[in-house]
């Protein structure tokens, strides 16, 4: 089997529109700052937000530019930013910090535990009765997961299709819908059979690596 070129994957991704750092160096370190507020497992109160700014020093222009990556309650509150969420509608369940989140889509929950500095828990809730997957991440790396098959699935979106995206929704539809964990790669083929997409099968470690080389600039920007 050919191994495949994760950076090659992570050129095409940035393309589409999977590059939190090309709207500018003060949003990766607020879409960080943000997750790590989540983690608490509470919503970020509008009064949060602005003392987050100000102790960042930046401006109220990052929530314009994160506009579709931001979920919001019915009193104004942050519930959801960037792939991280407190609102159910994911399979991808995650345990940190004592609380439970949830990822918009299977990549997310491999990445984000990067900028997290602690233990990440995944459960996911597959659709095939009796398929388990857990996967256990610590700030080092990948710390064990089963089954040992599993797989990550990764499309690569048409040019622009992320990046001009205006809602959360729009990003769950352009990209994250497609991107799953599997228990097999079989298991990936007969769910994708006759879909439009033909995705890239990654194992777990490929997917990590693949979100250590696309946020490589925002890890470096979260650090500064």
């Amino acid at each position: 089997m050919t191994k495949p070129n994760l950076y090659e994957i992570s050129e095409g991704l940035r393309v589409s529109g999977i590059d939190i750092p090309s709207f500018g160096a003060d949003v990766p370190r607020f879409t960080v700052e943000l997750w790590r507020l989540l983690t608490n497992g509470r919503p970020i109160s509008p009064e949060q937000v602005e003392k987050t700014l100000s102790s960042l020093g930046i401006s109220r222009e990052v929530l314009i530019q994160l506009q579709a990556g931001l979920e919001y309650d019915g009193q104004g509150n942050i519930v959801g930013a960037v792939g991280l969420s407190l609102n159910p509608a994911s399979a991808n369940r995650l345990q940190i910090n004592g609380h439970r989140l949830y990822t918009w889509c299977a990549w997310d929950a491999l990445f984000i535990p990067l900028f997290l500095k602690q233990t990440v828990l995944v459960e996911v809730l597959t659709e095939a009765p009796g398929d388990s997957i857990r996967i256990k991440l610590t700030p080092e790396g990948i710390e064990d997961y089963e089954p040992e098959s599993t797989v990550v699935s990764i499309i690569v979106p048409k040019t622009a299709t992320v990046s001009n995206a205006s809602t959360p929704e729009d990003i769950w539809l352009a990209f994250c819908n497609h991107v799953h964990f599997f228990s097999s790669r079989e298991a990936a083929s007969a769910w994708f059979a006759g879909k439009q997409h033909e995705p890239l099968l990654l194992s777990i470690e490929e997917g990590y690596e693949l979100g250590r080389i696309r946020f490589e600039e925002m890890l470096k920007a979260a650090e500064r």
